[in-house]
């Protein structure tokens, strides 16, 4: 047995970025899909499922290689207020020039595989209720189809499959996970 997170880019872009706000993200963190699974959460047995997909270590990512990159640059209200004036429509705030980078991969979808686990039915149905109501992965204007499958997908060709490494082995990609801990760390955060 196994488990699967798929997402579907309903807009065919990833808008995210690495902690360098000018550098997209690619492959997506686990830690994102994580996240946004844990915003879905609504009760004690969300919390638990959460729990357990946590403890079972770094999954494979399964994504297109390579992605060509699309930057807007923007303007945003800032939360720093001004005597001076600023925004029109949030007198007293100022506003700030932003870039927001996304990935354009060559294709909209993407998988997080756990080969080695086993969910139980329970498990497994909540998560899948959680992923139903997940919106959007990485920023807001990322919409997306998030499903949850209890075997691992079949992957188009042009998907290259991200294995955990330990740091400092070789030539890795490093991708925040989620850890024994994290869901409770978000809660508390």
């Amino acid at each position: 047995m196994s488990l699967t997170v798929a997402v579907r880019l309903r807009q065919g872009r990833y808008d995210a970025a690495q902690v360098d706000p000018r550098r997209v993200e690619w492959p997506p963190h686990p830690a994102r899909v994580f996240c946004a699974l844990v915003a879905s959460a609504a009760c004690a047995e969300d919390w638990e499922a959460l729990r357990w997909l946590e403890r079972c270590g770094s999954p494979q990512v399964w994504a297109a290689p390579s992605t060509s990159t699309a930057r807007v640059d923007s303007y945003v209200v800032t939360n720093e207020a001004s005597a001076k004036g600023g925004s029109a429509s949030w007198p007293g705030r100022t506003n700030g020039a932003r870039a927001r980078v996304s990935a354009v991969p060559a294709d909209e979808r993407f998988a997080f595989v756990w080969p080695e686990a086993e969910p139980d039915p329970g498990v497994v149905a909540r998560l899948r209720r959680m992923a139903r109501n997940v919106p959007y992965v990485g920023r807001s204007t990322g919409q997306a189809e998030v499903s949850v499958a209890p075997e691992a997908l079949e992957g188009p060709a042009v998907w290259s499959q991200w294995l955990p490494s330990r740091l400092g082995d070789g030539d890795v990609v490093a991708l925040r996970v989620p850890y024994p801990g994290y869901t409770d760390a978000l809660i508390d955060a």
